[in-house]
């Protein structure tokens, strides 16, 4: 009767109920100030963080699946809320709990590395160690004509 009833409930509430994504504060933060700008996602061919809040978009990527989806989803925020150029980022980075959870997340014993500097610095400093311990690029893409266009930009 138990696994009966968690199956049906299961059905009812849909497969991203209690998932790491969204039980991450975070990613909750972000997806609540922008809904469906931000997609997470892993496939066979690697692992992405993409802010769409228009026709354009900000992509982390990596080639390698293997790299923790609650890192992804610290880089991408790290990325947004320190370096990203959309003017929309701006109401949202002025919010005490957009700040205080970008400070949290470059207080994570994983980024320990890089602590002493400033909030900037250290975030580039983390999402530079990123790239070179998981394959990080950072893309530019853009949607035109019913196409995809995407360009790797240098990290901050």
């Amino acid at each position: 009767m138990k696994y009966a009833l968690c199956f049906l409930l299961s059905l009812v509430v849909g497969p991203g109920y209690g998932s790491p994504i969204q039980d991450n504060a975070a990613y909750v933060n972000i997806q609540k100030a922008f809904p469906d700008s931000v997609k997470v996602f892993t496939d066979r061919k690697g692992a992405y963080f993409e802010f769409c809040p228009d026709n354009t978009c900000d992509l982390l990527a990596t080639s390698r699946t293997t790299i923790p989806q609650e890192t992804l989803l610290d880089l991408g925020y790290l990325y947004l809320y320190y370096f990203s150029d959309y003017g929309v980022l701006a109401r949202w980075r002025k919010q005490k709990l957009s700040a205080s959870l970008a400070e949290s997340l470059l207080e994570k014993n994983e980024y320990s590395s890089c602590r002493g500097t400033s909030g900037n610095e250290q975030a580039r400093c983390v999402l530079r160690r990123a790239a070179t311990q998981y394959g990080i690029g950072l893309y530019f893409v853009r949607y035109d004509e019913s196409k995809r266009h995407v360009e790797k930009v240098k990290l901050p």
